[in-house]
């Protein structure tokens, strides 16, 4: 890179210029649709996270590119484990690599996660729905498998009136009694599966309410759609949001009505209701586990891993990278994708809570049995 500096920024000291070009290259680049890729957003994980720091490219010609991080040690997707989608903002036109950015920089590694990316190999499908035809358009380039599926759903529908009635949805809910509902039934659904219950760390949920907080109408906010089910709340939706996208983000529902697929309800009714709700996309995310392989349709494709950069750091990380690799080429198909899965519960545990005593407790709940 010939000409081209990197400054490191605190967010809260993010110039309204660097702001402006971030905006500008977010519009003029397709890849960077997400929510997740709104200046606001960053700027809002920045309140809670005083760790929160953005890499900027400049040339003479201004700024060329930005990576938001967290941490300057070993850094990590900025507001993990609630950013889904990571990439670096740059124009189309340009092609500057992880490598690129954190060059220039004190960094020593730097891990990431769903990290934007061409199809390959090592890359993970995601689940995102392109509505910009309208829902039955899209509907109708749907495989066999969905049409399987919806079919299966409807038969759920049709029971779920003759028990209880018709359904009741209520779209961008302002209702703070059912947004706690809805952290409650999550953090229920992440005791009973063993998954790290990323509400343990006091900031973040205090980051989701003050997201949902700023309106129906903000340029970025969170969105909460509610099914109700005879007078109960039967499925809620909380999802990122910039107007264009809909990031389904935030999902329970009563365990009351599980045979009756009330989030695939709720889902459906979204998908139904998408222009609407002015939603010309609705993203589930890359995890394609359940009901979610689907809905995949965009050629969306997402990769994890790290970046060694210099120093401790730099070498921590490729010790651990060496021992990946060695693992799943002498035992194989025995461990599957365990050494991943054990960075990956860390960079979640360590990203939301800083003290080691909250990192050790969070470990040893990972492995802790669960029913």
């Amino acid at each position: 890179m010939h000409n081209v500096s990197v400054d490191i920024y605190k967010v809260s000291e993010f110039p309204n210029a660097a702001k402006e070009s971030w905006m500008v290259m977010r519009g003029r680049n397709p890849a960077l649709y997400s929510p997740y890729f709104h200046i606001d957003f960053i700027m809002e994980i920045s309140r809670f996270r005083k760790d929160a720091f953005i890499l900027a490219l400049r040339s003479n010609d201004g700024y060329e590119a930005f990576l938001p991080v967290q941490g300057k040690g070993f850094a990590l997707t900025i507001g993990n484990p609630f950013t889904d989608y990571q990439a670096i903002i740059q124009s189309a036109q340009t092609s500057y690599t992880l490598e690129d950015v954190l060059r220039a920089t004190s960094i020593g590694a730097y891990y990431y996660e769903s990290f934007i990316t061409d199809p390959s190999e090592t890359s993970t499908a995601c689940a995102v729905l392109n509505l910009e035809n309208g829902a039955d358009a899209w509907r109708d380039e749907q495989d066999g498998s969905y049409r399987r599926h919806l079919k299966s759903l409807r038969r759920r529908v049709r029971k779920t009136k003759a028990e209880y009635g018709e359904r009741k949805f209520i779209y961008h809910s302002r209702d703070m009694e059912i947004f706690d509902q809805l952290l409650d039934w999550k953090r229920k659904q992440f005791l009973s599966s063993g998954k790290y219950d990323v509400f343990n760390a006091d900031w973040s949920i205090d980051f989701l309410r003050a997201l949902f907080e700023r309106g129906p109408n903000a340029a970025l906010r969170a969105d909460m759609h509610v099914l109700m089910i005879k007078d109960e709340v039967a499925a809620i939706d909380l999802g990122l949001s910039d107007d264009h996208a809909y990031h389904s983000w935030i999902i329970a529902y009563n365990p009351k009505f599980h045979t009756l697929s009330p989030g695939i309800q709720l889902l459906e009714e979204l998908i139904t209701n998408s222009a609407a709700l002015n939603y010309k996309i609705i993203d589930l995310g890359s995890e394609l586990g359940g009901y979610k392989h689907h809905y995949v349709h965009a050629p969306i494709h997402v990769h994890s891993g790290f970046v060694a950069n210099k120093g401790l750091p730099a070498m921590i990380a490729k010790t651990y990278g060496l021992t990946e690799d060695i693992s799943q080429r002498i035992l194989g198909e025995k461990i599957g994708p365990i050494p991943q899965k054990i960075r990956r519960r860390f960079t979640q545990i360590a990203s939301c809570d800083a003290s080691m005593s909250g990192r050790i407790k969070g470990i040893l709940e990972a492995v802790r049995p669960h029913s």
